[in-house]
């Protein structure tokens, strides 16, 4: 199994899961840690994953919200030596441990002869398209992130955030250096398998401005795909390898799709692999028989939703209004053991009405949005 272009979704090895998948590290056993996947990573022409955190050996935690991750720098190597051509760094983990951990990793990924897009150490960096030639055609690549602590707060360090504007020049220079132009998209709502209705018109636009290709992760759970003007969107891919011992990840935690491309006269031809990833048992296993069918019907199921928009746009809503208890506890200003308390109904919301509708203007008011981003990070630092 090979392709001209072979993509996988988020790759994490290290202790936030309990670290069961580092003794495969330790003795680098490639092929249990790739299973089924790794001939293909090996064999295809341009082999590309999601690196989910950092790779440093020490600890420089950044302050932020949510778990902080790394891996240990010994990563490379076995990324490497499995195939790996492209590591994208455009993700919320990648700055986890500032600008040392961002440093660290493109100094590990260069010792292995492994490439990067998606991060670095200036804007001009962050924002560098990694374009390599196949069978004589330019294939540019473009990793972008939603803006979900991907900066260093001291440094121009980070990822290369989501910014329509600048993906319009980003993709408007790349079309006239290469042939074909993949944008590889790390952003969504975790565990839900849709996009958003924005995210899909997002996407979409990215096709309008010339992108062949859109390969979206970050959900921890796959999606389901399109094909917009010629072109498909993948929204995404799921995880790759991720453990997780914890059975409120999600169903699909252990599911993922794998995306073969080949360059084929002026199109690029794709093909679906679906697999399970170290679930019970350590392995990377390609699904087949009743297992492929259940998944192949799940994925029509998403796919149907995804064609129309005001089933989308209902499906989100109905997911959105399932995190309202969770929502509201961000907002209110409760923590640890007294955020639970109101989880239960136990403890007030303090807002009133009133004081909801100047949050959401707020946060719906482009201007009052950029206004509010400074003050909270004046006292954020």
């Amino acid at each position: 199994m090979n392709f001209d272009i072979f993509i996988v979704g988020d790759f994490y090895v290290g202790t936030h899961a309990g670290g069961r998948l580092l003794p495969l590290l330790d003795d680098n056993d490639i092929d249990l840690l790739f299973g089924d996947l790794l001939p293909a990573i090996k064999n295809s022409v341009l082999s590309i994953i999601n690196l989910e955190a950092p790779l440093l050996d020490d600890s420089f935690l950044e302050p932020k919200t949510g778990p902080s991750l790394k891996m240990p720098t010994k990563v490379a190597r076995m990324l490497g030596e499995a195939g790996v051509d492209l590591a994208c760094l455009a993700n919320n983990h990648i700055m986890d441990h500032g600008s040392i951990g961002l440093e660290s990793t493109l100094r590990v990924l260069k010792e292995n002869k492994i490439g990067i897009v998606g991060a670095g150490l200036t804007e001009n960096e962050k924002r560098n398209p990694y374009i390599r030639t196949i069978h004589n055609r330019k294939i540019g690549i473009i990793n972008i992130c939603e803006n979900e602590w991907i900066t260093d707060n001291n440094s121009e360090a980070g990822a290369n955030g989501l910014d329509e504007m600048e993906a319009y020049y980003q993709i408007g220079h790349l079309k006239s250096l290469t042939d074909f132009i993949i944008v590889i998209f790390h952003g969504g709502n975790e565990y839900y398998p849709l996009p958003s209705p924005r995210i899909k018109k997002t996407m979409r636009f990215f096709i309008d401005l010339g992108a062949d290709a859109i390969i979206g992760h970050h959900t921890h759970t796959y999606s389901g795909h399109e094909i917009y003007n010629g072109k498909p969107i993948f929204f995404s891919l799921g995880n790759f390898i991720f453990d997780s011992r914890k059975k409120s990840k999600g169903k699909n935690w252990n599911l993922g799709i794998a995306v073969g491309i080949n360059i084929v006269s002026d199109e690029l031809v794709f093909e679906i692999i679906p697999f399970e990833q170290h679930a019970e048992n350590f392995g990377v296993n390609i699904l087949k028989n009743e297992n492929l069918r259940l998944f192949t019907v799940d994925l029509e199921r998403l796919n149907v939703i995804i064609r129309d928009d005001h089933l989308l746009q209902t499906t989100y809503e109905e997911f959105a209004n399932q995190l309202s208890t969770q929502y509201h506890s961000f907002i209110n200003p409760y923590n640890g053991k007294l955020s639970t308390l109101f989880k239960k109904g136990l403890l007030p919301n303090i807002y009133g009405k009133y004081k909801i509708r100047v949050l959401l203007n707020l946060v719906r008011c482009e201007s009052h949005r950029d206004v509010l981003e400074i003050v909270l990070k004046q006292k954020f630092n």
